[in-house]
């Protein structure tokens, strides 16, 4: 696998005129020719005979796993999806089974998470009769180091500490809403030592801040609008009060509206790096129309006011929809992605820098990777491909990457994303480099491949027939 990762395709330095400010982005090109595109270049960047470099697996599952994922040198297959159930632990560097890990007779683990030298089993207490324990092992040897009743639901910004619920799922089973009241623990991942511990009284919302590492910050909302803001690295309340624009007396959700009448959603509350933004929907009609949020800031800590802002998120199909809107830190930026627009926003003041009907895709850095929304997944030769390389504070254009579709764009993973095509019943696999605006082709492997997950040395995807293989991949730098 020496070569595997050459040679480089150069995306280029673009130095055009900025976008203006509603970029619609390019006509769209036949996905004839974008097919016939790729496939020269990926022929003329191939050395002699190009079309039979194969990736040698590392691993191939001898079995159809339920589902599985990976950590540093790790893959877990999940072996069924009822109780008991198992999961099995291959080393990534050699394939060779490490160890395995069944589940109580009467609960299945539901997730695994690996952190640091500790990976943890997360039952699913929606299907147990009883209570569950979230169970601890050291990664290495598979050797139990610390059990305890309750789900591990969420890092902790630093990788030290694992908030848990007990007795149940914080947002309950099915629901989408909190179950609360519900017990939090706060426990020391190497050895299961209880940090800080508080009850969480009944409320309307939760919002939780999401980094790379876990997260800091979780903002409580009651029915009445009042607004509690917890650091979860002591459990200390930092700040308290009531915003009557999140008070909601109407049951959560508000009510569906008649059939040509106006969708009011519910005003909410998100964390967003060191920011709690309260997002207000004016009312936006049954069937179309233009969606407008107003969005204010607050610093998280204090609940200190930063600015007020009021966001055009162009036209919204509410067919099944009331106006679907997220908003989300992309790198030095806020992202506002609504159904057909994505809007890029200054943390700063709130003010609009770019946007674009492309559909956002990744950041790492001050890179954003866009597509057509239009565009279909990278095992459908038919579907029109294509990737855009833009400055996320700007949007002016760095790079196009023709033909490629993105696999796997976890970048809290920290591996440069995996982009494929299929062509001629093999797909080729490449990363896409985005500090030095390159495309690392990897080689081809025959049939068609989904479900990708890649960590910086390795990705693993799983085939049509189920299996579940894993080749290396080049040392990808650190984002």
């Amino acid at each position: 696998m020496g070569q595997a990762a050459e040679p480089l395709i150069d995306l280029g330095e673009l130095t055009g005129a900025a976008p203006s400010a509603d970029d619609e982005g390019r006509p769209r090109v036949p996905a004839r020719l974008v097919l016939l595109l790729v496939a020269v270049l990926v022929a003329a960047g191939l050395p002699g005979d190009a079309a039979l470099i194969p990736l040698r697996p590392v691993l191939t599952t001898p079995f159809t796993p339920t589902d599985f994922d990976m950590g540093d040198d790790v893959l877990y297959l999940f072996d069924g999806s009822y109780a008991p159930n198992r999961v099995l632990a291959h080393r990534l560097r050699d394939g060779k089974r490490l160890w395995q890990v069944g589940s109580p007779a009467t609960a299945s683990y539901e997730t695994v998470r690996q952190v640091g030298g500790r990976t943890l089993f997360v039952p699913d207490p929606c299907t147990a009769p009883g209570s569950v324990s979230t169970v601890a092992v050291d990664t290495a040897s598979g050797r139990e180091v610390w059990r305890r009743p309750g789900t591990a639901e969420w890092l902790v910004s630093g990788g030290t500490l694992v908030v848990m619920a007990r007795p149940h799922f914080t947002y309950g089973c099915g629901t989408g809403l909190p179950a609360t009241p519900v017990h939090w623990d706060a426990v020391n991942v190497a050895t299961g030592a209880l940090a800080w511990s508080v009850e969480v009284p009944e409320v309307d919302r939760i919002s939780l801040d999401s980094g790379r590492d876990g997260s800091r910050w979780v903002v409580f909302v009651a029915r009445d609008g009042t607004v509690v803001v917890r650091d979860l690295l002591t459990g200390a309340v930092t700040a308290q009060t009531v915003l009557p624009e999140l008070a909601r007396p109407a049951p959560p959700g508000g009510h569906a509206p008649a059939l040509g009448g106006d969708v009011v959603p519910a005003p909410d509350l998100l964390i967003v790096g060191n920011q709690a933004l309260l997002l207000r929907r004016p009312a936006i009609r049954f069937g179309g129309g233009p969606a407008v949020l107003d969005i204010t800031a607050y610093d998280v800590a204090g609940l200190t006011r930063r600015w007020d802002v009021r966001v055009d998120v162009g036209p919204s199909d509410l067919r099944g929809s009331a106006g679907y809107v997220d908003l989300a830190a992309c790198g030095p930026m806020l992202c506002l992605r609504g159904q057909l627009r994505t809007v890029f926003l200054d943390p700063r003041d709130g003010a609009q820098r770019w946007r674009s009907s492309l559909r956002l895709l990744a950041t790492s850095g001050d890179r954003a990777v866009l597509a057509d929304a239009r565009a279909g997944n990278a095992a459908d030769e038919t579907a029109p491909g294509g990737l855009t390389v833009r400055d996320v504070r700007t949007g002016q254009e760095r790079g196009i990457v023709p033909g490629w579709r993105v696999l796997t764009a976890d970048l809290r993973r920290q591996a440069a994303p995996l982009l494929g095509v299929t062509l001629a019943g093999r797909t080729w696999f490449a990363r896409l480099d985005l500090a030095r605006l390159r495309v690392v082709t990897l080689g081809s492997a025959p049939g068609r491949y989904g479900s990708c997950l890649a960590e910086p040395e390795y990705f693993a995807c799983r085939g049509i027939d189920g299996s579940v293989r894993v080749w290396r991949s080049w040392v990808a730098p650190r984002l």
